[in-house]
């Protein structure tokens, strides 16, 4: 998020409190390619259509008997592989 590149401890002018001062480089990070955004054409494509269902069966009989993966996670791996499919389609 941030690197702290500052940081100092001081006594406040006639008070028995601390002053904090803080230097950060907020914006150190380097930025990504933005987010992605599916394109709907490319559901009218029989193809493309197939191979989501199979990425969405191998998905579902990979983790249909792990007891550790609650309906909420395994919808997120699926969207993650609907995705990657759909980058690569």
């Amino acid at each position: 998020m941030c690197n702290v590149k500052r940081a100092d401890n001081t006594m406040g002018f006639t008070t028995d409190h601390s002053i904090i001062t803080v230097s950060a480089a907020l914006h150190s990070n380097q930025r990504g390619p933005g987010y992605w955004k599916h394109d709907n054409s490319v559901l009218s494509d029989l193809n493309y259509v197939n191979q989501i269902r199979m990425t969405i069966k191998k998905v579902n009989d990979e983790y249909v008997n792990d007891n550790s993966v609650n309906p909420t996670l395994m919808w997120e791996m699926i969207k993650l592989k609907i995705r990657e499919q759909s980058v690569k389609y």
